[in-house]
């Protein structure tokens, strides 16, 4: 009994401790170091496998995302948890249509990416909060499963996603 005791009280410890380091993080102020580690961390979670790489333009971008938010009075929490929505729901807001924020249309890829979020970021939101107030569960059973490779990572230059970006926006 003693030591099922002993047990029990490391796991509520040890839980309490994690839910205390949360709320600590969701509630200290957001920048796009914090905003890139959690969407790495749901990106990993909802089994997509390795994350893109990120920019120092959308690192840019992410910065200015937090200061439109923060002007519209959003709470620290909200910032967080739209990234985290956005890995949550990308199998439904990914089929929704959106353009960007100069008014052309966009097509996203099969995977979340912040690239698209902070390019298309106002569809986006809608289709995140869309998605949050009909509870839309994702039922997805076939995901690609990306392999990366030990040793050399390819990481394209901010010109070559541009020229990508370009060609897949001029295609759709």
């Amino acid at each position: 009994m003693k030591l099922e005791d002993a047990i029990s009280r490391a796991k509520d410890r040890s839980n309490a401790g994690r839910e205390r380091r949360k709320h600590n993080f969701y509630n200290s102020p957001a920048n796009s170091d914090k905003l890139i580690r959690l969407f790495n961390t749901n990106f990993r979670e909802c089994g997509y496998g390795e994350p893109p790489p990120v920019t120092k333009k959308v690192r840019g971008m992410l910065n200015g995302f937090v200061k439109v938010c923060r002007s519209s009075e959003w709470k620290e929490s909200s910032i967080y948890d739209t990234v985290a929505r956005v890995v949550k729901h990308w199998e439904y807001i990914k089929k929704c249509d959106h353009h960007t924020l100069s008014g052309k249309r966009a097509a996203l890829g099969d995977r979340p990416s912040l690239l698209e979020f902070v390019i298309c970021r106002e569809t986006m939101l809608a289709a995140v909060t869309k998605a949050t107030k009909q509870r839309i569960v994702e039922d997805v059973k076939e995901r690609k499963v990306v392999k990366v490779t030990r040793g050399r990572r390819f990481a394209p230059t901010e010109e070559e996603m541009q020229e990508e970006y370009n060609k897949l926006m001029e295609d759709y």
